[in-house]
């Protein structure tokens, strides 16, 4: 018996968004926050149990070979935030903006991190219903059940 050839599998900690019905989750009652270059729109849980990872890089941003740079500069720096646990398990749309070609990775890095900690949390319920934090004060205790 030989010894496998090649690198070892890697293993994806952050899913990709194939599905329409989530895409359209974005555009209604998602979370938007913004930190420098980069918009974090964060959609319902919906039985997702790690985080999803779409990237919205318009033309504007620059030729295919700079949208693509910037694309792996923000999955490779999702990766490394997952690991700090930045990401909670949800779909997540990341809005890039032209700005983006002039930030080095560290920047992309501490962009993505900004937007995504500036959301609520989300909180499982005992039934598993998700729910979002509108206020950690104890006085008032108003939570938007999704």
């Amino acid at each position: 018996m030989s010894a496998p050839q090649g690198p070892p599998a890697s293993v994806c900690l952050i899913d990709r968004i194939h599905e329409r019905a989530v895409f359209r989750e974005f555009g209604r009652g998602a979370v938007r926050s913004r930190s420098g270059p980069l918009t974090v729109v964060r959609a319902s849980p919906r039985g997702i149990a790690r985080p999803a990872l779409a990237f919205a890089i318009s033309k504007k941003v620059g030729n295919a070979v700079v949208r693509n740079r910037v694309r792996r500069q923000l999955r490779h720096a999702a990766v490394q935030l997952e690991q700090d646990a930045v990401f909670e398990p949800a779909p997540y749309l990341v809005v890039v903006h032209p700005k983006a070609v002039e930030c080095s990775m560290k920047e992309l890095a501490f962009h993505l991190e900004s937007a995504t900690s500036k959301q609520p949390k989300l909180e499982r319920t005992q039934d598993n219903a998700t729910e979002i934090i509108i206020s950690d004060s104890p006085a008032s205790h108003d939570r938007l059940e999704r």
